[in-house]
């Protein structure tokens, strides 16, 4: 989905909230399932098939499915490409593990650490989700990349550090965030 956004420059505008109760009950299994934002509208869901329609169809696993809206994407795409150049100084690439409530989603932390406007970085991506013996109950942990990179010069380990402690104080202070 994100790839797909992406494309067609709208990755900018996603994002992903738990499925609302009611919606797409018959289809979606509701645990992890989600609905697909862009600008605060509902575009679309994703999520894995109910267990009830894995037997109809009689599959050996539950795949992943998604459903968008077509019609808006293509009214929303921006199909012009743009360019930037690349930098010729090196990316500074820092993984990131914390433990939250359960209730805290992915998508809460991305939009914290976006409207952080830290100075060069590049990119965040999410990679893992845990729950399990070292994490209390009623937490997990969220692990992420953080990608930094400056189209001027070399960045220094310093100035890395520094962004990285004034992302993980707001984490402590939105989330009750603690490192893992």
């Amino acid at each position: 989905i994100e790839g797909i956004l992406g494309v067609l420059g709208l990755s900018d505008a996603l994002t992903f909230r738990p499925l609302q109760a009611g919606t797409n009950e018959a289809t979606l299994d509701p645990e992890g399932a989600a609905e697909v934002m862009l600008g605060g509208d509902v575009i679309g869901y994703l999520g894995r098939p109910t267990a009830a329609l894995t037997e109809r169809f009689d599959l050996n696993d539950r795949p992943h499915i998604a459903e968008l809206r077509l019609d808006i994407l293509l009214e929303r795409a921006q199909l012009v490409p743009r360019y930037s150049p690349l930098s010729r100084y090196p990316a500074v690439t820092r993984d990131l593990a914390v433990v939250v409530e359960e209730a805290t989603s992915w998508g809460d932390l991305e939009g914290c650490i976006q409207g952080l406007d830290l100075p060069n970085l590049e990119s965040l991506s999410f990679f893992d989700l845990y729950r399990g013996k070292q994490v209390e109950k009623g937490r997990k942990s969220l692990a992420f990349a953080l990608t930094y990179r400056s189209s001027e010069r070399t960045l220094t380990g310093a100035e890395v550090d520094a962004a990285q402690q004034t992302l993980i104080k707001q984490l402590e202070l939105d989330f009750g965030a603690s490192i893992r």
